[in-house]
C-alpha cells in the first residue's frame, strides 16, 4: 500500500507494491470482474423514487404500460445481478401465484454511477415487454409474469409493491429495497402486513429498514405508503425532495411523506423522464458524496522518479476513504492504495516506477455508510520509463521533496564547499521531505543514498 507524503499532518510510512499492479493489470481486472458478478448490492443502494398504473378501474385490459422510476443511491458495479418484482412476501417466501405480478432480471453492464435514475416502462399481456431509459447499463428482461393485469396498483381499491433483490424468486438471499403501496387497512406496526396472502399486500423484506412514522427521521430502505393513517394510498406518485446529500441523507429523504406529490386519479400521471419536470438536467440526476467532499480538486504529473497525484477539497463531512484507481485504457480500473480521510485540505501521493507508458487515474470517494462517487479522470504519460531519483521544488525555499524510484536509506546536506551540514537518516520509503528553513541562502550538495545506488546533486536555498 503506498500511502500519501506527509503534508500537513499526514502520515511518513510508504510500502512500494506497484510494480506488481502495473505489470499485471490485465490480469488484476479480470479477477475483479470475475468477483464483482457475485457482489452483494447493499440495502438501500437503489430506491423506488416514482410510478404511474396506467389500468382502467374498471376492466383488467390495460389502458396503457405501467411505469416507474428507481434512484441509484451508490455506483453499483459492472456485472452485479438483481431482480425487481411487483410481487409480495409473506415473511419466508414470495408470493408467486398472481400472473399478474411480474419479475424482471438485470445483470449491470457497465458501472452505474450513483444519483443516475432509470424509468422503466413495462407493458403487461399475452407477451409481456418492458423498455428502460437510460440503456446504457444493460437492459433488464422479463423472466416471470406479467402475462394478466397491472404492474402497480391495478386499481383503488387494491395496490401492489415493488420489491428489488438479489437471489432466487422463491426465496431471496438479499433485500436491496421495498416499496408497499397496499390500500388494504393496517393495523400491524410499521403498516406493513404480516403473514400476507394476498398479491397486493406484503410482509416487510427481511434486513430491511422501515419508517413506519414517514418523517424522515430515518434512512428507511423500505417504504409503506399503505393506507393507514401515517400513509397514504395512491395509484400514481413521484418523489419531488432533494436530490442532493448522501445516501442516509436522501434514503431519509425518500421516507418522507411530505416529499411525495400523489394522486388515486389514474389518468393523472407524472413525469418520470430524465430531463423532465420531476428529475431534471442529466444524469446522474441526484447529487451523491457533495456533502463528504466538499469542491473537490483532483490533479497530476508525471516526474523522472514516477508520477505524483494531488488533491484538494474545501472540507469532509463523514468521508471514510479515498481510494486510488489507475487504468491503461481509460475504462477498466483497478484499485491501486486506498488513504484515510483525516481532515486535511490536500493530500500528495507518490506512484514510483516503474509505470506504463500511458497512466490513467481516478479518486474513488467512500462515505462511512459505504456510498461512494468518483472524482475526474486524469491522464498521465511517461516519456521515459527508466525512473530516476528527483528533488522537488528547485530552487527551494523550505522544504524540499525527495522522490527516489529505490527506497531512500540516508540523506546528507553539505555546502559548496563540501562541509557536511545535515546527515539523516532514510526513511525507508520513497518520498522523504527535508526542512530546509534553517539553510542560508546558497548552493547546497545534496546526496540520497538507496538501497540501490548512490546520486549527488546540487540544490539553490533562496
Amino acid at each position: 500500500m503506498i500511502n500519501p507524503l506527509p503534508k500537513k499532518g499526514m502520515r511518513r510510512h510508504w510500502r512500494r507494491n506497484l510494480f506488481a499492479a502495473n505489470m499485471l493489470l490485465p490480469v488484476l481486472f479480470f479477477l475483479s470482474t470475475v468477483t464483482v458478478k457475485g457482489q452483494t448490492i447493499n440495502p438501500g443502494d437503489f430506491a423506488v423514487v416514482g410510478f404511474n398504473t396506467s389500468f382502467n378501474i374498471n376492466t383488467t385490459s390495460p389502458i396503457g404500460p405501467d411505469e416507474f422510476a428507481i434512484v441509484a443511491l451508490a455506483s453499483i458495479p459492472s456485472g452485479a445481478a438483481f431482480k425487481i418484482a411487483d410481487r409480495g412476501w409473506n415473511g419466508s417466501a414470495m408470493i408467486t401465484a398472481n400472473t399478474g405480478d411480474g419479475v424482471m432480471s438485470w445483470t449491470t453492464t457497465a458501472i452505474i454511477p450513483a444519483g443516475t435514475v432509470f424509468k422503466i416502462t413495462v407493458t403487461a399481456g399475452t407477451t409481456p415487454s418492458l423498455t428502460i431509459s437510460p440503456a446504457i447499463y444493460g437492459t433488464p428482461v422479463i423472466t416471470a409474469g406479467w402475462t394478466s393485469i397491472s404492474l402497480l396498483g391495478a386499481n383503488a381499491n387494491v395496490g401492489d409493491q415493488v420489491i428489488i433483490y438479489q437471489g432466487n424468486d422463491v426465496n431471496p438471499s438479499n433485500f436491496v429495497y421495498g416499496l408497499n403501496t397496499s390500500n388494504s387497512t393496517i393495523t400491524a406496526a410499521g403498516n406493513w402486513q404480516v403473514g400476507s396472502t394476498s398479491a397486493r399486500d406484503s410482509d416487510l423484506p427481511t434486513g430491511l429498514t422501515n419508517n413506519a412514522a414517514l418523517d424522515g427521521t430515518v434512512a428507511a430502505t423500505a417504504v409503506a405508503f399503505t393506507n393507514n393513517a401515517a400513509g397514504f394510498f395512491a395509484n400514481n406518485f413521484v418523489y419531488v425532495g432533494t436530490r442532493t446529500g448522501s445516501k442516509t441523507t436522501l434514503l431519509s429523504a425518500i421516507a418522507t411523506r411530505a416529499n411525495w406529490i400523489y394522486t388515486t386519479t389514474l389518468a393523472t400521471t407524472y413525469d418520470l423522464n430524465i430531463g423532465g419536470t420531476n428529475f431534471p438536467g442529466a444524469n446522474p440526476v441526484f447529487s451523491l458524496g457533495v456533502l463528504a467532499v466538499n469542491q473537490l480538486s483532483f490533479s497530476g504529473s508525471s516526474t523522472a522518479a514516477g508520477n505524483v497525484l494531488e488533491w484538494r477539497n474545501k472540507g469532509e463531512t463523514d468521508l471514510f476513504q479515498y481510494i486510488v484507481e489507475t487504468s491503461i485504457d481509460g475504462i477498466s480500473f483497478t484499485a491501486i492504495d486506498s488513504v484515510r480521510a483525516t481532515g486535511a485540505i490536500e493530500y500528495i501521493l507518490a506512484v514510483p516506477g516503474p509505470l506504463q507508458q500511458r497512466s490513467y487515474y481516478r479518486l474513488k470517494m467512500q462515505d462511512r455508510d459505504g456510498s461512494f462517487t468518483f472524482s475526474n479522470s486524469i491522464l498521465l504519460t511517461v516519456k521515459d520509463n527508466s525512473m530516476q531519483l528527483q528533488a522537488y521544488p528547485n530552487p527551494v525555499t523550505d522544504v524540499l521533496n525527495i522522490l527516489s524510484p529505490a527506497k531512500i536509506l540516508r540523506i546528507l546536506i553539505a555546502d559548496i564547499n563540501g562541509r557536511q551540514l545535515a546527515d539523516e537518516n532514510g526513511s525507508g520509503t520513497f518520498m522523504q521531505k527535508i526542512n530546509v528553513q534553517r539553510l542560508k541562502q546558497g548552493a547546497y550538495m545534496v546526496t540520497v543514498h538507496t538501497d540501490a545506488d548512490t546520486n549527488t546533486f546540487k540544490v539553490i536555498k533562496q
